[in-house]
């Protein structure tokens, strides 16, 4: 809709950026389908990139950055598909097109997530608009003055409220925390899985809305301690909490001894910026993390890990110590030799890791300042930290896989679970290693039309798409075999695959690990837990009618991290405490997401794949939708009307007296020489609440819905006299005045002479 608009109707030049897995088998499928004149066409302006060309450098015929210029000059709109991989302002990508949005572009992000972690990843979206302009949103109706200090605060307050376990969380105040606030009001449109069920079936009482029903996750045991034997042992000693024996000294540049003296840095303390200090103690966090989380995915990750940190080290000490470097060297040629043959040449398409920072990602380019930094003690520990993981590296040099319980654990779900043993099933892994190595284990083990994908891939994903979930991708099983393609029963696949495609012609989902993000959970499961299309529904029963029963249910089992592992990472409880603060924020839908025992609430969020609750705004949408249902003519009654509405109910409580008013004020939008203009006609209608009782003005239309709210049966009741009324009306105009008006610098005309004073629409007095 939004491109027909844009490129249709008002001939814009329009840049849409999409992931790569969905760009074939969601965006050009459905263009071809509903807008089959925008593909290909000279007349028109679209262009649709992969969120990874962003950062292409110059191949073949094409010139990737000179390409991304011409665009930067000439574009008119951007749309985001999955925005919330634009969030982190330290990417690659989120700087590319930061810098492609400038002079004022226009931006839609399209998102289910757009918040990961906390509410600055949805003000990192926001600048990409507002181009870290902090008094952006200034004027009113927003009214904000400084963005930066407006997330801080807002941080803050629901740091307090979603607090760290569930007996912090108050319900109450978290339900719509939000959903009141002008600035989210005015940026965000969401839409729940329940208002859109509601609101179809309100609209239209034949069509049939299917979601699946989501059966609470099982969860999958196993032991790294039979996996891993002694060298569990020793990594828990690697990364004790008080004598850690892997200090990673070249990214903890800061770091403290017991007495707070610096054990590396030597320069002046005053010259230290905090966000340097901060960013090095996230950076050393993250490296501790993953080494364990590939610990906990499979045996190859985590030697694949052990082996780019251990190269990402000695790179460090051969531009510091050129000398110790080839000693060092010339002991280990074997070993670095081998390392450098099995490490894969990093993609510049990677999806898999795209968001780490650079300094995990790539070797070191610059020297440090031998004026600051003790760089002797530097290298010195990292040598020591280059022992310890040639220790790791020759416990798993002669690794018996037979021993991997993990795995064979995963075997013998497939083996022995009804459901896993005859319909299509995705396992996901967040690691590409430990996608290739199942897919070579299963293949072994006589699991057959299986296929592993990851951001390596180098074959069309479109096509990988459809002969896993042909019907809901626009294709049939009879098709497939027309062209000579087979069906993928078993698809093992990293999280390139987790966002923005349809894959419900399964129903199985298994988490082979638990991402640190809870919303990248939700992702995953959202790929098979989708809105149902009933005619193809009807195609799948047939085609496959051993599975007609089992429809409309969703599955998924997790194999968490053991205790074994809980002592060192604590992973589980971080992603549950994680999981509960994103749900108070915009939630997770559906109680149970790690186990069956889980039981949190319900709450809205913004992933449509779940049922969720509908938040304020979405049911005072579905109130006007169903009085308009039983009254057809009252939507063109009340437009009848020369003037105002006006009317009366009794007040829930003493507390509750007071008077409502609806206004429509002018905004102010920019031509395209720069001016700006004004108009009342396309205005903004607000809210206001004068309370009899404490003598202010409140424009929460929360908390004023719940004043005023009442069906067509309860009685009219007028008790006011005309003074108090017309004194309260120039109070609320006064506040109107010395808040919008001012603070937006409305002024009293238009261009063409018409008044831009505030008009009210309606008002009630609440007696």
């Amino acid at each position: 809709m939004l491109l027909e608009r844009l490129v249709v109707h008002e001939r814009k030049r329009v840049v849409l950026l999409v992931p790569k897995s969905g760009r074939d088998a969601v965006w050009e499928e459905n263009i071809r389908q509903y807008l089959p004149d925008l593909l290909n066409n000279p007349y028109v302006s679209l262009k649709i990139y992969n969120h990874t060309d962003l950062l292409r450098s110059a191949s073949g015929d094409r010139n990737w950055p000179e390409e991304f210029e011409h665009i930067k000059k000439s574009a008119d709109v951007f749309i985001t598909d999955e925005g919330h991989n634009f969030r982190t302002r330290s990417s690659g990508r989120y700087k590319k097109l930061f810098d492609l949005m400038s002079g004022g572009k226009k931006l839609f992000i399209l998102t289910a997530t757009p918040i990961n972690n906390s509410l600055l990843d949805l003000k990192n979206q926001i600048d990409l608009f507002a181009q870290r302009d902090d008094k952006f949103f200034s004027r009113a109706p927003i009214a904000v003055n400084s963005l930066m200090g407006y997330f801080k605060t807002k941080e803050k307050e629901l740091h307090k409220i979603a607090g760290p376990t569930p007996d912090d969380i108050s319900n109450d105040i978290t339900r719509d925390i939000l959903g009141s606030d002008e600035l989210f009001r005015n940026l965000i449109v969401q839409r729940s899985r329940s208002y859109v069920k509601q609101s179809i079936e309100l609209e239209n009482s034949t069509r049939k809305i299917e979601f699946p029903r989501r059966e609470p996750p099982k969860v999958v045991p196993y032991s790294l301690k039979k996996t891993y034997g002694t060298l569990l042992n020793k990594v828990e000693k690697a990364f004790d909490s008080e004598k850690p024996l892997l200090r990673l000294p070249v990214y903890s540049l800061y770091d403290k001894d017991k007495t707070g003296k610096y054990l590396y840095y030597i320069g002046d303390p005053n010259k230290l910026d905090e966000m340097d200090i901060g960013r090095s103690l996230q950076v050393v966090a993250l490296i501790r993390v993953l080494l364990l989380k590939r610990l906990e995915s499979s045996v190859v990750a985590f030697r694949e890990t052990c082996e780019n940190l251990l190269l990402k080290l000695i790179s460090f000490v051969e531009k510091h110590d050129s000398d110790t470097y080839t000693r060092w060297v010339d002991m280990n040629v074997d070993l670095l030799n081998l390392i450098k043959s099995n490490r894969e040449i990093e993609n510049e398409d990677d999806e898999d890791d795209a968001t780490l920072p650079e300094e995990i990602r790539n070797f070191w380019k610059e020297e440090l300042d031998a004026a600051n930094f003790n760089i002797p003690k530097i290298v010195t520990d990292t040598l020591l930290d280059l022992e310890r993981l040639l220790d790791f590296l020759g416990d798993l040099e002669d690794f018996d896989f037979d021993k991997d319980d993990k795995v064979k654990s995963l075997i013998n779900l497939l083996n022995t679970d009804e459901d896993l043993q005859r319909e299509k099933v995705i396992i996901f892994t967040e690691f590409m290693s430990t996608a290739k190595y199942l897919e070579k284990t299963l293949k072994a083990h006589q699991f057959d039309d299986i296929l592993e994908i990851d951001s390596s891939y180098k074959g069309n994903r479109g096509q990988v798409i459809k002969r896993f979930a042909p019907f809901y991708n626009k294709t049939t099983v009879d098709k497939l075999h027309e062209q000579k393609q087979s069906e993928i029963r078993i698809l093992i696949a990293t999280d390139v695959l987790s966002e923005g495609i349809n894959l419900q012609d399964a129903r199985l989902l298994i988490n082979y690990d638990l991402h640190w993000n809870p919303v990248r959970l939700m992702q995953r499961i959202g790929r098979v837990d989708r809105r149902l299309d009933p005619d193809i529904e009807a195609k799948i029963k047939l085609q496959y009618p051993d599975w007609a029963d089992k429809r409309g249910t969703a599955k998924y089992w997790n194999f968490l991290p053991p205790e074994e592992l809980n002592e060192v990472l604590s992973l589980y409880n971080k992603v549950t405490k994680k999981t509960l603060r994103i749900s108070k924020v915009f939630g997770i839908e559906g109680k149970q997401l790690l186990t069956e025992k889980d039981d949190y609430d319900a709450l809205k969020d913004f992933e449509h794949s779940y049922e969720g609750e509908t938040t304020k705004t979405e049911e005072i949408k579905l109130f006007y939708q169903r009085a308009l249902q039983t009254d057809p003519l009252l939507e063109e009654k009340l437009n009848s009307f020369s003037l105002r509405v006006y009317s009366g109910k009794k007040a829930l409580s003493d507390m509750a007296k007071g008077v409502f008013f609806c206004y429509r004020l002018p905004i102010s939008f920019k031509n395209e020489d720069g001016t700006t203009s004004w108009s009342l006609n396309e205005g903004n209608t607000s809210w206001y609440y004068y309370s009899m009782e404490s003598k202010t003005v409140t424009e929460d239309f929360n908390s004023i819905d719940k004043m005023i709210h009442c069906e067509k049966s309860e009685p009219r009741a007028l008790e006011y006299d005309q003074a108090t009324l017309s004194d309260i009306l120039k109070k609320i105009k006064s506040h109107i005045i010395n808040g919008y008006y001012k603070a937006s610098q409305v002024p009293v005309q238009d261009e063409e002479g018409n008044s831009l004073n505030p008009v009210l629409l309606s008002w009630m007095e609440v007696n």
